[in-house]
């Protein structure tokens, strides 16, 4: 019992920080094991793997080439290892690190107790058999972790029905709650977040947080924030899988609903834009027949889509049918001017938003509200109080040069309104991007597309990643932008040193997109 004890400690300090670092992975990837095993496809299956391997085993054999105390020996290489691996990891600076979750410590626990039962097998193998296996034990966490999943998941799917269950309790409780729920492939936590700069000063309003718009955020919201004095919910609702949003609008059944637009982000797990416009769409379509839906009426899934409900429907946009309808945008250094036109009279807004896809979530924004009663006097003054929205289109600080974080907004679209945005600054302009991924078939077009449109308007370009921006750096020479302003980054700590040795007083730094280490190589 004793040796197992020591073969379990010394074999959990062996692997712990891979242990670390593939729950993290599965984390970014939202608990997907699709995702992570598409991720293991992707990263662990790769050269510098089996040369690590392959040292661990030649460095393994070496050590006991004398007999005598060989098993001890190789228990103290695997502490200097797991040593030096904790080093490491402790030097690097992740994009988003592991939460301890109540959830990752379940799943944790699981994990340990597993390491428990090889620690028995491991001391029933022969010690020849025992050192040579030793070097991939160090890997072992990345595939350990599936079958952890497979063993944890009937708790955890139980623990989340009960969650679910009650805080449907809750809503059933409250008659008396205005619910909006909005969806769309971008802009959702835009539009979430205007709208309650102009809602909350006429009701008592409650939102989801961040961009909390999965089935476990919404619940946590609900059970820990919802109040009986709120009379307004602004439900953030997501999906990258079919089957999501249908599973939401019957959970929290909201009686207002907001389609922002739709694109092909998640094109990867959805598979089919046709999967992707049903599932968006389900936000309108099952509303009850006294609810409202606010549709863009510019964008082609959404008006090509054969609606079928029977609430009533309001759009908004460019197009003629809108309802409320966009009829100039001027932007500015400092904002945008636009006008909306609503029956035969026009309205002028200003706001500190750039980019003409924050035209579009602030119409949206503006149709829901005036629908609930708001004038369009009162709206002009809120509108002007709309704060920059975090990570999409942010102006962070303007000295010594002026920084844009767009970290958020990764979707074709919105990098063509970020390079529409430096197209208009006068500065020397430098970008700083990962590219764009999850878009399934269409992504190294995409990327391509979106190299060849940022050569024409900025100076410099920071690629972060080496492989997941070829096609990005391929657009840009293709463009004939000058090799001698592209960089091309393995990590962002490295892009970052780079920018502070290029950038001068005065310039424009758009940060476009910022993925996290799950998705970064």
């Amino acid at each position: 019992m004793r040796e197992i004890g020591i073969d379990w400690f010394i074999l959990l300090c062996y692997s712990f920080v891979m242990i670390k670092y593939s729950t993290m992975i599965l984390q970014q990837n939202h608990y997907h094991m699709d995702r992570y095993i598409h991720w293991l496809k992707m990263n662990w299956f790769q050269k510098k793997t089996v040369v690590i391997t392959l040292l661990l085993c030649l460095m393994y054999v070496t050590l006991i080439l004398d007999k005598a105390y060989q098993k001890e020996v190789i228990l103290l290489a695997m502490a200097v290892v797991a040593y030096l691996a904790y080093k490491l990891d402790r030097e690097i600076h992740y994009r988003l690190p592991l939460k301890l979750t109540h959830r990752v410590k379940r799943l944790l626990l699981v994990r340990i107790l597993l390491y428990l039962i090889f620690a028995c097998i491991m001391c029933r193998l022969s010690e020849t058999l025992w050192v040579y296996l030793t070097p991939w034990f160090f890997w072992l966490p990345f595939f350990e972790l599936i079958l952890s999943m497979l063993l944890i998941s009937p708790l955890e799917e139980m623990i989340q029905r009960y969650y679910v269950e009650d805080a449907k309790e809750i809503l059933k409780k409250r008659n008396d709650l205005t619910i909006i729920g909005i969806t769309g492939s971008y802009g959702k936590t835009s539009v979430k977040t205007i709208l309650y700069t102009l809602l909350s000063d006429e009701f008592d309003t409650l939102m989801t947080p961040k961009s909390f718009n999965n089935k476990m955020g919404i619940t946590l919201t609900i059970r820990n924030s919802l109040k009986g004095l709120h009379q307004l919910f602004l439900c953030e609702m997501g999906a990258d899988h079919v089957g999501e949003i249908l599973s939401l609008m019957h959970f929290v059944k909201p009686q207002i609903g907001i389609v922002t637009a739709i694109g092909p982000q998640h094109l990867s797990t959805f598979h089919s834009m046709d999967n992707i416009v049903r599932e968006k769409m389900y936000m309108i379509e099952e509303l009850p027949a006294g609810g409202i839906g606010f549709l863009n009426a510019d964008n082609s899934y959404i008006r090509s889509h054969p609606l079928a409900c029977s609430c009533r429907m309001v759009w908004f946009g460019k197009d003629p049918i809108s309802d409320y309808r966009i009829v100039n945008i001027q932007p500015n250094a400092t904002g945008t001017n636009f006008t909306i036109q609503y029956k035969e009279h026009h309205y002028d807004f200003t706001t500190c938003l750039l980019g003409e896809h924050n035209v579009y979530n602030l119409c949206a924004a503006i149709a829901v509200t005036h629908e609930l009663g708001v004038s369009f006097e009162v709206l002009k003054q809120r509108i002007l109080l709309v704060p920059f929205i975090k990570h999409r289109l942010q102006i962070v600080s303007t000295q010594p040069y002026t920084l844009i974080d767009d970290a958020y907004n990764a979707n074709p679209q919105g990098a063509h309104y970020a390079c529409q945005v430096l197209k208009q600054m006068k500065e020397r302009t430098i970008i700083v991007t990962p590219g764009m991924i999850e878009l399934g078939a269409i992504e190294d077009q995409a990327n391509k597309d979106f190299g060849k449109e940022m050569a024409e308007c900025v100076d410099d370009v920071i690629l972060v990643g080496i492989k997941q921006t070829k096609k990005i750096k391929e657009g840009l020479l293709e463009q004939g932008f000058e090799e001698s302003h592209l960089f091309v980054c393995k990590d962002f700590t490295t892009a970052l040193d780079t920018l502070k040795h290029i950038v001068k007083n005065g310039d424009v730094v758009l940060l476009e997109n910022d993925l996290p280490d799950a998705f970064s190589h």
